[in-house]
């Protein structure tokens, strides 16, 4: 068994920097991994609701209009049919239109919450103190306190 006191102190230190910078690292690989399986199924939830969009301005438009001259209740049956449909489709747009907005800002939380993942590991990587302090203010946190 190692006695932690025979070794020296840098070398202590030393380890638990790499150990800090590895686990952030796991935390930044493991999160992107996350934020790109989110972003496909975002993107697969674009694509729904663009043909959710093209098949409400196809309706809309009346490319689906092969109806012969029909008249009476036929034609009063067809155009409640088409109405039913456009406010369906309607409905689902904004339902997905709404989704996918909440949807797009959990994926900005996630790039976000990544950078800062990234930032972390380069300033333990650099070891840049200028960060954490400035020279205006107290070095020691008792004096912060």
């Amino acid at each position: 068994m190692d006695n932690p006191r025979s070794e020296p102190a840098g070398t202590r230190f030393d380890e638990l920097h790499a150990e800090a910078k590895e686990a952030i690292a796991f935390a930044a690989n493991t999160l992107r991994a996350v934020r790109d399986r989110y972003r496909a199924t975002y993107l697969a939830d674009l694509s729904r609701w663009q043909a959710l969009a093209d098949d409400l301005g196809a309706l809309e438009r009346g490319d689906d209009a092969d109806h012969p001259a029909d008249t009476g209740a036929a034609q009063a049956a067809e155009a409640g049919a088409a109405d039913l449909r456009l406010r369906t489709l309607r409905g689902d747009m904004a339902r997905s239109r709404d989704d996918l907005g909440i949807h797009e800002a959990e994926l900005s939380r996630l790039d976000l919450a990544l950078r800062n993942l990234e930032s972390t590991w380069l300033f333990l990587e650099r070891g840049d103190s200028t960060l954490i302090t400035e020279p205006a203010l107290p070095s020691v946190s008792t004096e912060l306190q």
